[in-house]
């Protein structure tokens, strides 16, 4: 009997939690650029200061390994990244509009050169800003209003 009861508990759980609210949206078929730009811009988060932690697994043809990561910024400032291997510092990188400042601890290696280096690397004109954007989970948005949409029924593409 206490069973029973406790089955029929967890059935109606799990009946409520699947209940969903939220109704399907369909994009209408008439946005204009402006419109577009717009959205994107609203959707855009401001901030001063920013924290945050990361995991990741990075592979290489010898290793695989899982990283942690803790990211600073502030904003047209400077980004401040730390990579830890084993619970053990493993990396820090130091990102300014100017230059960018590497230490990896582990391989006693010190780099210090300037962002354009970065832009070569990347093999695309991308700023400070830019980065600090991405990094922050924003969109990077064009700098010009001449953008192309491409439009089908579930989403929408832009190309500057």
């Amino acid at each position: 009997m206490k069973y029973n009861s406790l089955f029929i508990i967890v059935l109606l759980v799990c009946f409520v939690s699947c209940a969903s609210g939220k109704k399907l949206r369909i994009l209408k078929k008439d946005y204009t650029t402006s419109d577009i730009l717009k959205a994107l811009e609203n959707h855009n988060q401001d901030f001063t200061w920013f924290h945050g932690k990361a995991s990741a697994e990075i592979r290489t043809t010898a290793e695989s390994r899982d990283v942690h990561m803790v990211l600073r910024m502030r904003h047209d400032s400077a980004v401040w990244v730390v990579v830890k291997k084993y619970e053990v510092e493993a990396a820090r990188m130091l990102i300014t509009p100017e230059e960018y400042t590497l230490l990896l601890r582990l391989e006693d290696v010190y780099q210090k050169a300037s962002f354009d280096k970065i832009r070569n690397m990347v093999g695309i004109n991308i700023g400070f800003a830019d980065v600090q954007q991405w990094m922050f989970g924003n969109i990077i948005l064009p700098e010009t209003d001449s953008i192309d949409v491409v439009q089908n029924e579930n989403c929408l593409l832009y190309t500057s």
